[in-house]
């Protein structure tokens, strides 16, 4: 830059005689030419859009995954999930015949001490809970309180994670704002 200042001068004296602050100033700036890796850190913060078809799949997502959707989508999974357990069940129970046939036995042969291990288990948990609650000195009032208060949080939690849930709210801007 200096060199550039020097050339363009029109008078005949030198410029660092002419304004001798800014050619100090002009001295004392380093050299600006960029490094080798100039290019890829340029490159590297170049956006690029997404192809255009994944930009629709994108919107469309993103449109059918509103707050207000997520809940009822959140609501029909589940419910599909029990419906569609419940005919798995109720085939099965219906058809043990053909299904122990088509099975092997493996059903009845595997499936059914396992079944009876765990409900053992869920029996064991259930005995040893009332057996605790049953031994304590805490009153009637006291746990039916407890329970209320998990109860809210539970409830509380499932507020929480519908905030979380929810799109972030623009901010107005104040009238006072500078622009």
């Amino acid at each position: 830059m200096v060199r550039q200042m020097e050339d363009v001068t029109t008078k005949g004296i030198p410029p660092s005689e002419e304004d001798p602050v800014i050619h100090r100033y002009l001295t004392s700036l380093r050299e600006y030419s960029p490094s080798p890796s100039f290019e890829d850190r340029v490159m590297a913060l170049v956006f690029t859009p997404a192809p255009l078809w994944w930009q629709g799949v994108r919107n469309r997502c993103r449109a059918f995954a509103e707050p207000g959707r997520v809940w009822w989508l959140l609501g029909g999974l589940t419910g599909a999930y029990a419906v569609s357990l419940a005919l798995t069940v109720g085939v099965v129970a219906l058809n043990s015949d053909a299904v122990g046939r088509l099975t092997g036995n493996f059903l009845v042969d595997v499936g059914l001490p396992v079944w009876r291990s765990g409900l053992g288990v869920a029996a064991g948990l259930i005995r040893q809970t009332y057996t605790i609650l049953s031994t304590t000195s805490i009153s009637g009032p006291v746990l039916f309180a407890a329970a209320t208060s998990l109860a809210a949080v539970l409830v509380l939690n499932s507020w929480l994670l519908y905030r979380l849930m929810r799109p972030g709210q623009i901010m107005g801007i104040g009238q006072n704002a500078s622009r």
